[in-house]
């Protein structure tokens, strides 16, 4: 009796199976669009520089093709961001830009962003590049890098080499060999800068983590590291001071001297 009852489910789970595959059927021939795949995204194309971006010709380009939209000092605030929405790139926004692979945000000047024209063509690979690192500067005082390479001579040139080529003394015993800094390839489409800027706080594999460094000094050695990757950053100015605190401290400076002279 049990496996007749067996054999019966089972016969009933074949018949619903055959009548909903006939039913699929019926409404393919009857011009019913069956349901559509979401497409896969594009992959970002891994492009490399040229030669070493460069922050000489990087400010001229910069000034030339960038700054109308992005601002005198990369803050997402020249005098045709009224028109965007979301506003163009602030570039002082450390957050942002440690969040993404340098060649991932390169690759949104050399095509078309949301509102933002695409410069493929228009200027040379090599000025894409050298704006791009010139405006990913912004925000950062250039001492930074004086106070990075002295943290970097103490604690990373026996691995990473003086040259940061990952060719120094200590690098002998390390498999795999310690990062090659001067690798336009792996600096532009390796890890991501906030992951590297973990590792220098944290470690890797066999290189060892610094945590008595503060989360400044961390910055200021992943900066440093990355000047071997590009020239001339002696371009760069200290940011501005705020010009709202500026005016302000003028106009509380103002009411002291009037106050003295009552």
């Amino acid at each position: 009796m049990n496996s007749n009852r067996s054999r019966s489910r089972r016969g009933l789970k074949v018949l619903l199976a055959l009548i909903t595959g006939l039913m699929a059927l019926s409404l393919v021939a009857a011009g019913c669009p069956a349901a559509e795949e979401p497409e896969p995204k594009a992959e970002i194309p891994e492009r490399v520089p040229p030669a070493p971006p460069d922050f000489v010709n990087g400010k001229v380009v910069y000034d030339t093709n960038c700054a109308t939209c992005h601002g005198e000092n990369g803050l997402g605030d020249g005098p045709a961001a009224a028109g965007f929405d979301p506003k163009p790139t602030d570039f002082t926004d450390k957050a942002f830009v440690f969040r993404h692979i340098p060649n991932d945000l390169v690759n949104s000047i050399f095509s078309s962003n949301r509102e933002m024209p695409a410069f493929e063509g228009v200027i040379s690979d090599q000025d894409i590049w050298d704006s791009f690192y010139y405006a990913r500067f912004f925000g950062n005082d250039p001492a930074i890098l004086e106070t990075g390479e002295a943290i970097y001579t103490e604690k990373c040139v026996s691995c990473h080499g003086e040259n940061g080529d990952g060719a120094g003394p200590g690098a002998a015993t390390f498999n795999p060999p310690p990062a090659n800094f001067t690798d336009l390839d792996w600096m532009n489409n390796g890890a991501r800068e906030q992951d590297l800027t973990a590792s220098i706080e944290e470690g890797k594999g066999q290189m060892p983590g610094f945590e008595d460094l503060t989360p400044d000094e961390v910055t200021a050695v992943y900066e440093f590291v990355r000047s071997f990757s590009y020239t001339n950053a002696g371009v760069m100015e200290a940011p501005a001071a705020d010009a709202g605190a500026t005016d302000d401290a003028a106009a509380a400076t103002d009411d002291v001297d009037a106050e003295a002279t009552e």
